[in-house]
């Protein structure tokens, strides 16, 4: 019911593309975490009009917290739009700038931010991930690569998880013939970077909050906290929904209480 709950409201693709994946491909990936999470590294952070969107960082910084609560390092990683505003927002978590920049130069940052973190599981929620030509493209198919890092460059390593709801995302490279099939526009903007494990969801952030419902089973503890205070901190710091391009309390369009309403049925599945 967990990966139920999180493809509620569909309008991607998403449920089309889950056919090409376990049926329980939430708890798969969540077991996977729960072995790997001793140094975590996050990224997230997707370019919207001059602006970082509203999904990806609340996910991301609700999954750090609860990862850190359970004796995980956590570290985030993005580029400089979403740097700033989770800066601004002051999120309890070390926080990564990778430059935008050429394939060479992203390798080699990239290779060093490795060895410095030195990372058990790398974790992707709503971060483009590149096309089959080697660019990046929001699910409009518009080119965004001079506003994007090459944050995926990272993703060569054998142990990591992806979070997505459109196919242009790290980790839809596990579905790609699903994403060009079931996404508009999919075989422009599906991305081929794969991951170990792949969650798909009617909005990313809701993918993490499925990932929390199983982790709280197996650790015996709720881990599944409110989207609200994390939501507004990040609106005020400078995010925007991508639904309407404003500096509401909004994901991919979808309200605080639709949100809201998502956790309250993950809360359920997990009899805590």
């Amino acid at each position: 019911m967990i990966e139920e709950c999180i493809l509620k409201y569909d309008t991607r693709g998403m449920k089309e593309v889950r056919n090409a994946l376990p049926m329980d491909f939430c708890r798969e990936a969540a077991d996977f975490l729960r072995t790997r999470m001793d140094t975590v590294l996050i990224t997230t952070g997707f370019y919207v009009s001059g602006y970082c969107e509203t999904d990806g960082p609340p996910g991301a910084v609700l999954l750090g917290e609860a990862l850190t609560d359970l004796g995980s390092t956590v570290g985030v990683v993005t580029d400089r739009y979403c740097y700033e505003v989770l800066k601004k927002a002051r999120v309890p978590l070390e926080v990564y700038e990778f430059p935008v920049t050429g394939e060479k130069e992203s390798r080699e940052y990239g290779e060093e931010l490795l060895s410095r973190v030195d990372p058990s599981v790398m974790v992707s929620i709503e971060r483009c991930g590149r096309a089959r030509d080697g660019r990046y493209y929001n699910m409009r198919a518009l080119d965004i690569s001079s506003h994007t890092a090459r944050i995926d460059v990272l993703f060569d390593v054998p142990w990591s998880v992806g979070v997505g709801d459109g196919g242009n995302e790290i980790g839809m490279g596990n579905v790609y013939d699903s994403v060009k099939e079931a996404v508009v526009k999919g075989d422009i903007i599906g991305s081929v970077v794969e991951t170990t494990h792949l969650v798909v969801s009617s909005v990313s952030n809701w993918g993490v909050y499925g990932l929390l419902a199983y982790l709280s089973i197996k650790e015996d503890r709720l881990l599944l906290k409110s989207e609200d205070d994390i939501l507004s901190r990040l609106v005020r710091a400078g995010a925007i929904d991508s639904g309407s391009g404003r500096h509401i309390l909004a994901v991919d369009g979808f309200s605080l209480e639709t949100t809201n309403e998502i956790i309250d049925e993950l809360k359920k599945e997990t009899m805590l």
